[in-house]
């Protein structure tokens, strides 16, 4: 997990309000599931600068839990990368 968390900001903190609530429900609903399986379609990326948007559809599953959304994710270089 990790490296999971490596890959996001130091001060992100998703929708839980706080980094520690967020890597907790991450764990939750990574750790100790058989099978996850992500699938990207429909990727649009923009940039601008150090700065980048990516949008796209997401097609989940992990165990009972199938789900189809549209995601959308920030991106900025940080720390040289």
């Amino acid at each position: 997990m990790n490296g999971y968390f490596a890959a996001y900001a130091a001060d992100h903190a998703g929708q839980s309000g706080s980094r520690k609530a967020w890597e907790e429900d991450r764990r939750v609903r990574i750790v100790n599931k058989p099978k996850i399986s992500v699938k990207v379609s429909d990727l649009r990326v923009s940039v601008d600068g150090n700065k980048a948007e990516a949008s796209f559809r997401q097609n989940y599953e992990a165990g009972t839990l199938v789900t189809t959304s549209r995601k959308s994710l920030s991106l900025a270089k940080e720390g040289g990368r």
